[in-house]
């Protein structure tokens, strides 16, 4: 008697059965492999510094198998992508926080330990830049209101100090234009309050001219007033850069935050994994608030 089961026409079940179990074990044996291939090659961008490629190779990894390790990867990595991109958008804080947050995670875990180094040296530099934006922000502030009360001498100490700065951070050298700008009217208004005083006689004689000059001033207010309310939204400057960069719909352009006469905002896109999402960023832009005129932020 044959002791192997076969079909009614002849197929032998069990060796079918036998052959379905190896190309199982094989194709099990592939994707193994491919993750492990993937977790390491995430590893090895997370220990360069190249983050958006790190989170490449963990969402890979993910779709092989879904591990904690991979997923943690992927974490790490997206976090220190976000933490070094707000610090170069200016939000130092939102930097801060996610540094922080890095340094005091599980440093068993291989991806934070790789990372740790680059985590430190991102609180350092965010820690410093904020500190210093938010002096310079006390400072312009001070010298506002000394400007505004007629101190103008007091004035101008205050924003020459903040023009010594000398960091090459976008945020940092648009309030030193700003400070530059104030500092200009401040001067001028110390030389026109130290010119002579006119006498009597003088006054009568260009009462005609003061007038003509008064009428002058005013038009110019007005104009400047006019052209302050005529300055474009945030929603505006968004579209403007949309429509600059001809952006398909499933791309975000985002209003972030204002510098100074700039909207700041985030160009990016939303990458779906298994492991969840996370955010790309493709790109950061200034739009100015009166001209609309757009560059890139850095």
């Amino acid at each position: 008697m044959n002791k192997h089961c076969k079909h009614p026409g002849g197929i032998d079940v069990k060796r079918i059965t036998f052959f379905s179990l190896i190309f199982i074990i094989i194709l099990s044996g592939c994707s193994n492999k491919a993750y492990e291939e993937a977790l390491q090659k995430g590893y090895d961008f997370l220990e360069t510094g190249k983050y958006t490629e790190a989170s490449e190779q963990f969402s890979m990894a993910l779709d092989k198998k879904e591990t904690e390790e991979a997923e943690k990867g992927l974490l790490v990595a997206d976090a220190m992508f976000g933490g070094w991109d707000s610090y170069r958008a200016g939000i130092f804080n939102s930097a801060v926080e996610i540094a922080h947050n890095i340094l005091t995670d599980d440093q068993n875990s291989k991806a934070v330990s790789l990372v740790i180094d680059d985590a430190k040296k991102l609180l350092e530099q965010a820690e410093t830049m904020l500190e210093l934006y938010n002096n310079i922000v006390e400072q312009m502030e001070k010298a506002d209101h000394l400007k505004e009360d007629g101190q103008f001498e007091e004035a101008l100490q205050i924003y020459e100090q903040i023009i010594k700065n000398d960091q090459e951070h976008f945020i940092i050298e648009n309030l030193i234009e700003d400070a530059n700008e104030k500092m200009d009217e401040v001067r001028a208004n110390i030389q026109n309050n130290g010119s002579p005083k006119e006498t009597e006689s003088d006054k009568e004689n260009n009462n005609g001219n003061n007038e003509s000059n008064n009428r002058t001033d005013e038009q110019k207010n007005d104009k400047q007033k006019n052209e302050k309310n005529k300055q474009i939204t945030s929603d505006e400057a968004e579209e403007i850069i949309r429509n600059a960069l001809n952006m398909p719909d499933n791309i975000i352009v985002n209003y972030d935050h204002d510098e100074g006469n700039f909207y700041v905002i985030q160009v990016f896109e939303v990458i779906e994994t298994n492991g969840g999402s996370h955010t790309a960023t493709l790109g950061w832009y200034k739009v100015n608030k009166s001209t609309g005129e757009w560059t890139e932020a850095f």
